[in-house]
């Protein structure tokens, strides 16, 4: 059974604007997506400490948050603010996105890498093992697992 937006939220009044945001938000979404943005909008309404909401002390938050977070997990917090801020509100607010994560790079041997690697096997086996990881593409794990019935011998 799902919680009534007003004691998510923890907020009294029925005229505030996070209870608009939660009342629309329950129509409109699950009842998880209105647990994870009911407590964005508890923090940001902490963090304005009786400021006015505004895109700069969304922005504020954002950033002081992206210190904690993930940017996965950042953009579920600016998603609430934009709703907040944008659909409740109706402030326009451009707010600030998650860097993306860096992806390690693919170091993919050179030809002459290739060569030297395939000249230096001490067999056949470990020579099929190294070609079928260079050639195809495969990982480690993958060719391991390969057998000697796997392999047609024509």
């Amino acid at each position: 059974m799902a919680q009534p937006a007003r004691e998510l939220l923890r907020f009294p009044a029925a005229g505030d604007p996070y209870m608009r945001a939660a009342d629309r938000l329950r129509v409109e979404a699950s009842p998880r997506t209105l647990a994870l943005y009911s407590a964005v909008w508890r923090r940001y309404r902490q963090f304005l400490n009786g400021r006015a909401p505004s895109e700069e002390t969304a922005n504020d938050l954002l950033t002081r948050r992206s210190f904690e977070l993930k940017p996965k997990s950042m953009g579920v917090e600016r998603a609430a603010l934009v709703y907040l801020l944008n659909r409740v509100l109706r402030l326009n607010a451009d707010l600030i996105r998650a860097k993306q994560e860096d992806r390690l790079p693919v170091n993919v041997p050179t030809d002459e890498e290739q060569a030297r690697l395939l000249t230096a096997c001490a067999s056949w086996s470990e020579y099929a093992l190294f070609a079928l990881l260079l050639g195809a593409g495969l990982r480690i794990g993958e060719v391991l697992q390969i057998h000697k019935r796997d392999v047609a011998a024509e």
